[in-house]
C-alpha cells in the first residue's frame, strides 16, 4: 500500500511539473519578450534623442561659422567700395588676406567681366576662364555675399565659396569670393557628435549633394 501511494505521489508530482513547468517556460519567454520590446523602444528613444540633439549641435555650430566667415568677408567688400583702390592698392588689400586664416587660407580673389582674375601674389589658385566658375556665375546673382552650394573647383578642391558683385565705382562688373573648404565643415560635423562609434555626414537640402 505504501508503494502504492509512493507511486501515486510520484505520478502526481510529474504530472504537476508536467503542467506547471510548461506554463513557466512559456510565461518566461513571454517576460522575457515583453522586456526587449521595451527596452528596444527605451534604447530606440534615447538614440533618436541623442541624434536630434547632436543634429541641432552640429546645424547651430555650422551657421554660426559660416555666418561669421560672412561677416568677415562682407566687411572686405565692404572696405573696397568705400575705398575704391587702384589696381595696386587692391592687389596689396588681396596679398593682406592670403593666409590669414584657415577657413579661407587662399585669402579672397576677385574677377571682372573680361575674364581677368585677381587674386593674392602668393596664391595657386588658376582659372582659365573665371566668369563660367560656379562662385563667379551665383556671386553674379547679388550684392551681398552669399553661399553656393558644394561643389569641385578648378584646383580640384571640394569647396563651397563665397561670393557676391563688387561695386568699386570701376565700371566693370567684377564679383568678389572666397572658398571655404568641405574639410573644415566636416571637422564642425563630426565634432559634435554624441554617441559613441557614430559617424555623419553633411547633405544639402537644396540639391542633395
Amino acid at each position: 500500500m505504501r508503494e502504492e501511494r509512493k507511486t501515486k505521489i510520484v505520478s502526481i508530482k510529474v504530472k504537476l511539473l508536467g503542467i506547471i513547468l510548461p506554463v513557466v517556460i512559456v510565461i518566461m519567454i513571454l517576460l522575457v519578450g515583453i522586456l526587449y520590446f521595451i527596452s528596444k523602444g527605451i534604447i530606440k528613444e534615447y538614440s533618436e534623442n541623442l541624434l536630434t540633439s547632436s543634429i541641432d549641435n552640429q546645424t547651430n555650430q555650422i551657421e554660426a561659422w559660416l555666418n561669421e566667415n560672412l561677416s568677415a568677408f562682407g566687411a572686405v567688400k565692404q572696405a573696397i567700395e568705400q575705398t575704391k583702390p587702384d589696381e595696386r592698392q587692391l592687389q596689396a588689400i588681396l596679398d593682406s588676406y592670403y593666409g590669414f586664416h584657415d577657413n579661407y587660407p587662399e585669402g579672397l580673389y576677385i574677377a571682372d567681366a573680361n575674364g581677368k582674375l585677381m587674386t593674392a601674389s602668393a596664391s595657386e589658385k588658376k582659372e582659365t576662364d573665371p566668369t563660367q566658375s560656379v562662385w563667379y556665375k551665383e556671386g553674379l546673382t547679388r550684392w551681398n555675399m552669399g553661399l553656393t552650394n558644394a561643389y569641385t573647383n578648378a584646383g580640384g578642391s571640394k569647396v563651397i565659396s563665397a561670393s557676391g558683385i563688387l561695386d568699386d565705382q570701376s565700371g566693370i562688373m567684377k564679383v568678389i569670393s572666397a572658398d571655404l573648404t568641405l574639410e573644415r565643415i566636416s571637422i564642425i560635423v563630426n565634432s559634435y557628435i554624441e554617441m559613441d562609434g557614430a559617424r555623419a555626414f553633411l547633405v544639402s537640402s537644396t540639391d542633395g549633394k
